[in-house]
């Protein structure tokens, strides 16, 4: 006969099939749109954010000799301010143009040095009980160095809640043990399916995610936006060129 407990952990393991099938599609649909996201942005770059460049150069270039030409406060502002523009522009053009690097100041302070020994004491791997145990308690200091060299305390904090409600901490081989481990996979799959809609959404609320849409509907009437975008620069920037000769 089954138990009331079993029942429950059979119930439980159902649940837990349908949100490892849910968690699965959602990787799936964020790591897709990450992937289209910045395949766009990298002919966006390409074809139209290289040119952009250039423009703001030549009208640097055209705003220095007429200073230069005609010297006057008013001209050599307008200068400075042109040349700011154009060294910002070649910045960002740079800056998505490689391979992203995370680069933040570093601030050791004593929130951030106590948050990092208090977790450590926790989750270092010379406390572990058995192999498993050690496994998991060194991936988590991995990620703790890391959270602590990006000066991330969110992140630290979640690290010690992630190894406190870790299922693999709950032993035994009974449906008691079982059924907790079964509650606690749950509880952390639904965790990451929230996290996953919440970076979807953010995703889906940025600039760029709206002009990619906006381009692919003006594919399907037949419009290149990006192409025309280019054209039209393509077309400033030689005018610009031929002003800057006859200066």
């Amino acid at each position: 006969m089954t138990t009331p407990e079993e029942k429950e952990l059979e119930t439980k393991k159902a649940q837990l099939a349908e949100l490892e099938d849910t968690l699965a599609s959602h990787e799936l649909d964020l790591i897709t749109l990450k992937a289209e996201l910045s395949t766009f942005q990298g002919i966006y770059i390409q074809t139209v954010g290289r040119l952009l460049v250039e423009v703001d150069e030549v009208e640097a270039q055209i705003a220095e000799k007429l200073a230069k030409k005609n010297p006057s406060t008013t001209t050599k502002e307008s200068a400075k301010v042109s040349r700011e523009q154009a060294s910002q522009s070649f910045r960002d053009y740079e800056k998505e143009s490689l391979p992203k690097l995370p680069i933040k100041d570093f601030v050791a302070t004593e929130e951030l040095k106590k948050l990092f020994r208090d977790v450590a004491k926790k989750i270092h791997p010379d406390l572990a009980k058995s192999e498993k145990d050690r496994i998991i308690r060194e991936d988590l200091m991995k990620k703790l160095n890391e959270a602590y060299q990006n000066g991330d305390i969110e992140k630290i904090k979640s690290i010690l809640v992630e190894y406190e409600s870790s299922p693999d901490l709950i032993e035994g081989k009974d449906i008691g043990a079982e059924l907790i481990r079964t509650i606690r996979n749950i509880a952390l799959v639904s965790s990451r399916v929230n996290q996953i809609k919440d970076e979807i959404q953010i995703l889906v609320n940025s600039d760029i995610y709206d002009f990619k849409n906006k381009v692919a509907q003006g594919r399907e009437k037949g419009r290149d936006l990006l192409q025309e975008m280019a054209n039209q620069l393509a077309v400033q920037l030689a005018n610009l060129k031929k002003q800057l000769e006859l200066i």
